[in-house]
Formats: C-alpha cells, structure tokens, sequence
C-alpha cells in the first residue's frame, strides 16, 4: 500500500516537474518575442532621434543663414546711415552759405509784325479761279488788274450779265460777258462794255494789307450818266460793300474817252479775297480797276471795324488806325 502511495507520489511529482518545465518554455518564448519588439522599438527611436536631429540641423542652417543675412541688412543700414549723416552735413553746410545771385533771363526778342505777304493768287469759291496770267495780287505801290479779266467760272459764279452773248465776241467770246476794244489813252486793249443795271464781275485777288485809294477808268455815252439819280459802280471785297462811285459822261459816243474815278483812303486788311464790281442803276464801260497805296486813310465805317477786326493787333496798321 505504502509503495503505491509513493509511485503515485513520484508520478505525481514528475508531472508536475514537466508542466513546470513546459511553463517555463512558454514564458521563456514570451519573452523573447517581447525583446524582439523591444529591439524594434529601439530602432524606431533611434531613427525618429536621428531625422529629429537632421531637422534641427536644417533649422540650424537656415538661422545661420538667416543671421547672415540680417548682419548683411546691418551692414547696409550702417552705411545708409553713414550716407544720410554725409549728405546732412552738405545740406547744412550749403545751408550756411549764402545764395547765388538770381540768375536774369535774357528778354526774349519781340516778333516781327505780323505781315501777309501774297505770291500767288489761290482760289477762294469752289469752281471759281483767277484768269490765267492775270495780276490780282495788290501790294504797293499799285496794282491795276484789267476789268476784262474776271473770274474763270461762269455765269452766277464769275459773274452776271443779263444775257448770254459776248456782244462784240471779243478776247474772252465763250464767256457771256460784252468785251470791246478799247482806245483809251491810259492803256489797254480790251474794256467792259454797255453794262447795266445789277450785272457784276469778280476776281480773286491776294491783298497785303494797307491803306489804298481805289481808282476805277470808266466811261459813258449816254445822257442818263448825268442823271445824279443814278448811282454808278458798286465795289464790294468779300461781300462787303467798300463803298460806290458815279460814272460820268465822258463822251458822246460809247467809244469815246475814259476818265478816272476815285474811292479813297480804304484800310484792307489782308489775305485771299474776292473783289466784286457791280453796275447799279447808272450803264457804263470799265477798262481797269487799280489799287494804289497812300498813307491817308478816310474813314469808311462800318468797313474799318471788320477790317480791323482782321488785322493782327501787332501789326502797324492796327495800332495806327484800328485804336
């Protein structure tokens, strides 16, 4: 009984012995695994030290940059400083000086008057010219332009007459103006001739400014010229009525003499122009119209105040006649 008792105690032991062995194997395998995580771990870490300190050996770098670049910035500044100082002590110094005397510009030369001067007659109405190899521009000391040389541009532009027939057909015979040879004694070969009441003629004449006396060669052989009832030739510039003249009885016949009538002391101001002689109520013959500068100016109003209105202010003309 006693032996049973002790094989049942051995047996027992031995069991135990084993189960004990086999619990240590596990721990022991426990732990090994657990050291195994533990070096993982540690490798972790040592890794997540060392990208730890090549972050801070970046921001080290850039903060000894940042330190260069702010000692640089100093440096500057200082100098900056050192300028402004330098320039200050010129300013005060320039400061203490006494100014230079002010500086006299020099007068500035007085224009010229204002003058026109004309070289060419250009046109002024569309469809409307000056006759070729006419002389219309007016200067002094005289101008004569022809009667016979109007205006290129036909009825109602270069002229009116009351019909369409150039009577005798002498030198201009397509234009529907009466052209007669003429004998009179200051020159000429042609004349206007039998005009009448309201018939006119243009020309476009260049005119420099000045005072003139307007003189016009006419003739009449009529008795009605000495009617002084009728008025003679009307003188317009730029549709502006310079004033009017009576045409005498020069002759008994419509051949006969000229004479020369005069509209004196005329302030014309300058520039392109369109000269119109008109017949009134009184028939007459032309020859020529001349322009002949004088230093006596007449007073014609209200023809002055236009011309003076286009007379530049520093031209002499103005001064002497205009205020």
């Amino acid at each position: 009984m006693l032996d049973k008792t002790m094989t049942a105690c051995y047996v027992g032991s031995v069991i135990a012995a084993v189960m004990l062995v086999w619990q240590c194997e596990a721990k022991a395998g426990d732990l090994t695994d657990a050291a195994a995580q533990i070096e993982t771990d540690i490798e972790t870490l040592r890794a997540q030290v060392q990208a730890a300190n090549d972050a801070l050996g970046t921001q080290a770098g850039l903060i000894a940059t940042n330190n260069n670049t702010l000692n640089a910035i100093q440096a500057t500044l200082a100098e900056q400083g050192l300028a402004i100082d330098t320039l200050r002590q010129r300013v005060e110094a320039l400061e203490q000086q006494e100014p230079p005397p002010p500086v006299e510009e020099p007068e500035e030369p007085e224009e010229p008057p204002t003058e026109i001067v004309c070289t060419t007659v250009s046109e002024v109405e569309p469809g409307q010219s000056p006759f070729p190899g006419s002389d219309n521009i007016i200067r002094g000391p005289s101008t004569r332009i022809e009667a016979e040389d109007f205006d290129l541009g036909g009825e109602g532009i270069a002229y009116h007459d009351r019909d369409n027939v150039n009577t005798p057909g002498l030198y201009r015979s397509s234009e529907a103006v009466d052209i007669k040879s003429s004998s009179d004694s200051s020159g000429g070969q042609y004349a206007i001739g039998w005009g009448y009441t309201d018939e006119w003629l243009e020309y476009t004449v260049c005119v420099e400014p000045g005072i003139y006396d307007i003189e016009l060669r006419v003739a009449c052989g009529v008795a009605s010229c000495d009617d002084p009832a009728h008025d003679g030739l009307d003188v317009f510039l730029d549709d502006v009525k310079l004033g009017s003249v009576d045409i005498p009885r020069t002759s008994q016949t419509w051949d006969g003499a000229y004479e020369t009538v005069v509209m004196p002391g005329y302030l014309i101001s300058g520039g392109h122009k369109i000269l119109r002689v008109q017949f009134n109520s009184q028939p007459g013959d032309i020859n020529w119209i001349e322009f002949r500068e004088t230093d006596t100016a007449v007073n014609h109003p209200p023809t002055d105040i236009l011309m003076c209105s286009e007379i530049p202010e520093d031209n002499p003309l103005h001064s002497e006649h205009c205020e």
